[in-house]
Parts: C-alpha cells; sequence; structure tokens
C-alpha cells in the first residue's frame, strides 16, 4: 500500500479486509514472519525506486529525441505543400514526427490519468 502511493499506483481498499485476514493466519502460526516480510518488502522498495528512477531517465532521454525529431520536421516544414515535398523525399522523417507527437500525447494522458488515481486515493485514505 505504501509502495503503491509512493509510485502512484493506489491500490483496491475491497481487497483490503482479506490481506489482513491473511496476515493473521500467517503470524497466528509463525510469528517473526513479520520481520522476514518487512525486510523483503524493503527489498522491493529500493528496487522499485531503483527502476522508476532508471525510466525515468529512459523517458528524458526519449522525450529529448522525440523533440529533436519535431524540431527538425518544424524546421523543414513550413506549409502543407512542403509536408507533401518532404513525405517524397524524407517520408521516414515524416512517419517519425508523427509517432513522436503520438506518443507524447499518450504519455501526456497517461500522466494526468496516473495522477489524477493518485489524488483519489489520497482522498479515499
Amino acid at each position: 500500500m505504501i509502495i503503491g502511493s509512493e509510485l502512484g499506483i493506489g491500490y483496491d481498499p475491497g481487497q483490503h479486509a482479506a490481506y489482513a485476514a491473511s496476515w493473521i493466519k500467517i503470524l497466528e502460526h509463525q510469528p517473526l514472519e513479520i520481520f522476514r516480510a518487512a525486510a523483503e518488502g524493503e527489498k522491493i522498495h529500493t528496487y522499485l525506486q531503483g527502476l522508476q528512477q532508471r525510466q525515468s531517465i529512459s523517458s528524458e532521454e526519449l522525450r529529448t529525441d522525440k523533440s529533436d525529431i519535431i524540431k527538425e520536421y518544424d524546421r523543414l516544414v513550413k506549409n502543407p505543400e512542403a509536408r507533401r515535398q518532404l513525405e517524397k523525399q524524407n517520408p521516414g522523417l515524416v512517419a517519425a514526427r508523427d509517432q513522436a507527437i503520438v506518443e507524447i500525447r499518450r504519455e501526456k494522458l497517461q500522466k494526468e490519468t496516473a495522477e489524477r488515481q493518485h489524488k483519489v486515493a489520497r482522498v479515499r485514505r
């Protein structure tokens, strides 16, 4: 729950009672299991934070590449006729620019959706 909150993943409160019940059953038979679980949870937390950090770095690099493609396209294309010419001369650049625009819009929507879900999860707590 805590890791999910930090990463903006959230959790399903409908599963909370079943999760707590499973822990009660485990702890009745193995009281020290909580310490092992805490250590494993710490490892998972550290791993996920590192993964998120690496993904943030590669996202920035990709965003820069996409921005460079869009800037090059914009430098070459000043009107619809210039686009038609570029489609004939360098169709790969036109396709890459169009794909970059789609991906940037998708990333923006995903980020906005995750932020909304994170806000909703905080309100529910």
